[in-house]
């Protein structure tokens, strides 16, 4: 999957992030400063033009992040990684913490045709942990699949019981799948 195009939305809050002056409109910016040179401009005129330039020079990010907010979860997907796996390398680029966390906290809340805001089943925290593999802790496990703490737990008490995770003595407790 390593020719997959980034979407518009993610690649253009990353460069806004970059470079905000890219977002602004040169050419209009330009027009304005030279309107304003004019000496014979009414004070009205000359008020106005002062704020139109003001707002043109104003980068709102606001609706690049709801954009790229939107995005991350379904770019990443298409990797077949979860987000917390690749949290790291959007911070690496950056994006602020604050915004990873809307994109954490935008995905959990997103959820099928029927089904209840919240609702993860024991069986698909089962299904995950043995698809992912490799070791893994509680809060992880409620991080990654937004299945409540009780519904964790009782995935990995299943697990536990039939052998397929073991927990070792650490805190928190490290869970390795066998």
């Amino acid at each position: 999957m390593g020719d997959t195009e980034v979407p518009r939305a993610i690649s253009a809050y990353l460069k806004a992030l970059t470079d905000p002056e890219a977002l602004l409109d040169g050419e209009r910016i330009t027009e304005i400063e030279q309107r304003l040179n004019d000496r014979d401009l009414d004070p009205a005129t000359k008020l106005d033009l002062m704020l139109q330039l003001r707002t043109l020079r104003n980068v709102d990010l606001e609706p690049l992040q709801a954009e790229f907010i939107k995005a991350v979860p379904d770019y990443v997907a298409a990797y077949g990684l979860k987000f917390n796996e690749v949290r790291e390398d959007f911070l690496a680029v950056g994006v602020p913490p604050e915004v990873l966390d809307e994109v954490v906290d935008r995905s959990s809340r997103q959820r099928g045709p029927g089904e209840r805001p919240g609702t993860v089943s024991v069986g698909e925290v089962i299904d995950h942990v043995l698809e992912r593999g490799g070791t893994f802790t509680n809060p992880q496990l409620i991080e990654l699949t937004g299945a409540s703490r009780g519904t964790v737990n009782k995935a990995i008490k299943y697990l536990i019981e039939e052998g397929k995770v073991v927990a070792d003595r650490s805190r928190p407790i490290n869970y390795d799948v066998t």
